[in-house]
């Protein structure tokens, strides 16, 4: 599997999306995506360190303990982030509304978030919370109240035609 690597910014920050071959194992995709983080983690931070698995998904640890990492999945493709020194999160989905995405906003994006939503914004919508989720190391709960304003940047990326992916970072 071929990585494709995002051009971000000038902050440091490495992206890079992976796609499983069609009809791919989702292992196989988990173990490329996490190859992909270590690859950028290294690329940031040098080869000093390794990822190691908690509940809320890889971390730093060694030389890459202070790394933002996160890993997101849609289908058959995995966007992997890395950024130094900071909190990070990224969402990647299919962009076009699930059936049943009303049920889906109201029971789980906060009432700011879901003001004025049409089918054509959910997407975009859902991956900017789930990154802004994953930014703050917060879990996905229902009815969630609106959350405090913070440092928190969030910005839509479309790393491959029809994907939307969203990073968050603090």
């Amino acid at each position: 599997m071929a990585a494709l690597l995002l051009p971000v910014g000038a902050d440091g920050i490495r992206l890079g999306l992976v796609a499983a071959p069609d009809g791919g194992d989702r292992r196989v995709l988990a173990a490329e995506a996490r190859a992909l983080l270590a690859r950028l983690a290294a690329a940031i931070a040098g080869p000093g360190g390794r990822l190691e698995e908690c509940a809320t998904g890889p971390r730093g640890a060694g030389g890459w303990a202070g790394l933002g990492l996160s890993l997101a999945y849609a289908g058959s493709r995995a966007l992997a982030g890395a950024a130094p020194g900071g909190a990070l999160g990224v969402d990647l989905v299919e962009d076009r509304a699930p059936p049943g995405w009303q049920a889906v906003a109201e029971l789980y994006l906060p009432p700011r978030w879901r003001a004025g939503l049409d089918a054509e914004d959910f997407p975009a919508a859902w991956a900017r919370w789930e990154a802004w989720l994953k930014c703050r190391r917060l879990a996905l709960a229902e009815h969630p109240a609106d959350p405090p304003e913070t440092p928190t940047s969030v910005r839509l990326l479309r790393p491959a035609p029809g994907l939307v992916a969203a990073l968050a970072t603090a």
